[in-house]
Formats: C-alpha cells, sequence, structure tokens
C-alpha cells in the first residue's frame, strides 16, 4: 500500500510523513514518477529498530487543488 499513497503526499500541501516497511522496487518508481510530474520533494531514510527494517518517507507536495 506504501507505493499508492506516494502520489497523496505528492498531491497534498505541506509536509507528509509515513512509516513504512522497506521500501519496495514499487514505491521507488512511484516516488521517482510523482517527482517528475509535481516536482514535489521527497526524502526517504530507512530506521533500523531491533530487527525491524523500517522507512520513513517524507513529501513536501505540491498543495494541488
Amino acid at each position: 500500500m506504501q507505493d499508492q499513497m506516494i502520489i497523496f503526499m505528492a498531491l497534498a500541501k505541506g509536509e507528509s510523513k509515513m512509516l513504512a516497511g522497506p521500501l519496495t522496487l514499487h514505491s521507488q518508481t512511484a516516488i521517482h514518477i510523482a517527482t517528475q510530474l509535481t516536482e514535489a520533494k521527497f526524502c526517504v531514510s530507512p530506521i533500523q529498530t531491533g530487527t525491524n527494517s523500517q522507512t520513513l518517507i517524507t513529501c513536501h507536495g505540491i498543495g494541488y487543488q
């Protein structure tokens, strides 16, 4: 589901954050395409908590109305 949230983050106004599991290829592609189409700014930060690998995806969206 993380890849499906990327477009909404790109279109939203202000900063959006999502804590997800490991970044999937679908999400990497969605971030690339959303950046090309909307000029939204994404930051992907891996987070290691014990044995769990998570990813914090942050986006400064374009505020589409």
